[in-house]
């Protein structure tokens, strides 16, 4: 079990260690559109024109304001989409659907906090661009510590553009007090995604595992994503075991903000023990951002 628990210590140290990106303010000149907010609550779209002597020069459009550095709170690019309208923050959580990840990669130095169906806390954090190291344990009630599930979830992203984002990864799990005719287990896979931030498609492959024997038969995920406003998308998650028929589905949506996003779903299956509407899910995820 050595194995499985030094990966997992080794991240959360490095998560405590480092100071949280979201808390510096980076300020450019720039030719994006952009949302400014002050500390006492103003809210303003336009572009960064000049940054001189500790203050900022912001065009916005019918007027040209200044503000002192120490007067804003944050300042976001607004999204191609909405270019012409209210201003979309970024999705606080695109590299995920419910369960699974999607082929976007966690930027280095941020990351997420998460809780899903309240005795599961996660996180995972962006090494470099190109690999996340995440993981989380279980906290039932009434369970010691050597009967807790502890996971661990690296990813590696190997292309990356606008619209399409591939990447590879593990989920690897297993408990403290595990003898090794136990093992660990989880699955092996691979992702893609085709799309914008605001509507996506999701296609996954992967193999469950038990300690060194992989699964014949390989799990097909189908997901998507798809904005519907400034603080809500749809999502559905869907998973197929070729070969043996058995369906699982998702629905339901995600509502967010700049840094907060809470997803209220179903689960189910396709056929006669499928139950109306699904089995009720929910998370909550934390971003931390440059």
């Amino acid at each position: 079990m050595r194995f499985f628990k030094t990966p997992l210590l080794i991240a959360i140290a490095m998560l405590l260690w480092s100071p949280c990106p979201g808390e510096e303010l980076t300020l450019s000149v720039s030719d994006h559109r952009m949302v400014l907010t002050t500390h006492q609550g103003l809210v303003v779209e336009g572009q960064v024109v000049e940054i001189t002597a500790g203050k900022v020069t912001f065009d916005a459009g019918d007027r040209i304001l200044e503000f002192a550095i120490s007067e804003i709170a944050s300042i976001q690019p607004i999204l191609p989409i909405a270019s012409s309208g209210p201003h979309w923050l970024p999705n606080p959580n695109k590299t995920r659907l419910l369960f699974s990840p999607t082929g976007r990669m966690i930027k280095a130095g941020e990351g997420y906090l998460a809780d899903h169906m309240v005795f599961f806390p996660a996180f995972a954090v962006g090494l470099t661009d190109y690999l996340t190291l995440g993981g989380g344990v279980s906290l039932f009630p009434g369970i010691s510590i050597d009967e807790q599930m502890f996971f661990v979830t690296p990813k590696l992203g190997f292309y990356s553009s606008e619209d399409v984002n591939l990447a590879i990864g593990a989920l690897v799990a297993g408990f403290p007090g595990t003898d090794e005719d136990e093992g660990v287990g989880g699955i092996l896979y691979g992702v893609g995604t085709v799309g914008s931030e605001d509507a996506s498609v999701t296609v996954g492959l992967g193999f469950g595992f038990f300690n060194d024997e992989i699964a014949g038969k390989p799990l097909v995920m189908i997901g998507g994503e798809k904005r519907l406003s400034k603080g809500l998308s749809l999502v559905t998650e869907n998973w197929l075991v070729l070969g043996e028929g058995e369906q699982f589905i998702s629905y339901g949506c995600r509502l967010f903000g700049e840094r907060f996003s809470v997803d209220l779903a179903f689960l189910n299956t396709i056929g006669e023990d499928a139950l109306f509407p699904g089995i009720p899910y929910i998370d909550v995820v934390y971003a931390f951002m440059h």
